[in-house]
């Protein structure tokens, strides 16, 4: 199981443990007594961003052959992951123009894109495998997109399946969460890459 910890960043400490693996449940619509176990983990891009010419070399690390940026903006969204990753068993997963997956969430300067992936899980006490690969605002993202219920993706991903492409595109909910209402965020549009 993954933690990232706590980083201190020109004197700020920054706890990145709400960013732990954790296994939950999601149980099925179709029958509440079907209940998945899910491992959740988060990657480096939850919380790090591209680095660019005149980043801080204190900033910067590196994950194997990743290089990032701290991004503290990044790193302020990211303490809703968990609880944006609890909630989806009662909405849509959304289709991203790879292979990953997401879940929306409407915030000021946003909305906030969460890009996840899912896989049948290896280990006999678990169902799936959710890996957030990574979050970030992003204000371009179309109103529409094509979508599955995110327990459907769950379920077919608990038996090796992929999910098909609906053809048919869903409108993400739009909704700002109370606790990210009076948040701060960067006025440099870098920040949201």
């Amino acid at each position: 199981m993954r933690s990232w910890g706590k980083k201190v960043i020109d004197d700020v400490e920054y706890d990145l443990t709400h960013l732990d693996s954790a296994v939950i449940d999601v149980s099925a619509k179709t029958e509440a007594s079907v209940s998945f176990r899910v491992l959740v983990s988060y990657g480096h891009h939850c919380f790090a961003r591209d680095v660019r010419t005149g980043d801080p070399d204190h900033h910067i690390f590196e994950v194997g052959s990743d290089r990032r940026c701290f991004c503290p903006v990044r790193a302020a969204l990211s303490k809703e992951l968990p609880r944006l990753v609890r909630e989806a068993s009662a909405g849509m997963a959304f289709f991203s123009e790879g292979r990953n997956m997401l879940i929306v969430d409407d915030v000021p300067g946003g909305p906030y894109a969460v890009f996840f992936n899912v896989e049948q899980a290896q280990q006999a006490s678990l169902d799936v495998i959710l890996f957030v690969a990574s979050a970030y605002l992003k204000p371009e993202l179309p109103d529409r997109l094509h979508a599955v219920p995110f327990t459907a993706l769950i379920q077919k991903a608990s038996n090796g399946h992929k999910p098909f492409r609906p053809t048919k595109t869903k409108a993400w909910k739009k909704k700002i969460a109370p606790e990210l209402s009076g948040a701060i965020l960067c006025e440099n549009p870098l920040c949201i890459r």
